[in-house]
């Protein structure tokens, strides 16, 4: 089958509901949106992808890809409102993304009353 397939089935049927290959790497990680509209995977081709999961015409809709990591994306995490995408690499930088304008948010400050910090886990590499 190869790599850097993205698949997802109803749990009750197995039902495959989505099938999507936009990378030749593998995928390191995937993680929805808290409001549930949306699904981001991080990839080992240093980039993001994003999805519109409840898409009317297509489920789980290819929307954007987000370029900016110099190495393969390991974690990725939403905030609270599902506004902004903190995301980190192997190379340890630590990304900050517009999900609406799907680019590069200029700056971020993790309000402190969220009850669910954004939080970055660090990889180490050898």
């Amino acid at each position: 089958m190869g790599w850097g397939y993205f698949g997802v089935y109803e749990a009750a049927s197995l039902q495959r509901v989505a099938w999507h290959r936009r990378t030749t790497g593998g995928i390191e990680v995937v993680k929805y949106s808290p409001n549930g509209r949306q699904v981001a995977t991080g990839s080992h081709e240093s980039v993001i992808d994003l999805f519109d999961v409840k898409n009317k015409a297509s489920p789980y809709y290819h929307r954007k890809r987000l370029l900016g990591h110099s190495s393969t994306v390991v974690h990725l995490d939403w905030s609270c409102d599902s506004r902004v995408i903190q995301s980190n690499c192997q190379a340890f930088e630590i990304l900050y993304w517009d999900a609406g304008m799907q680019s590069k948010a200029p700056t971020f400050e993790t309000p402190k009353t969220q009850p669910n910090p954004i939080r970055c886990d660090v990889v180490w590499c050898f």
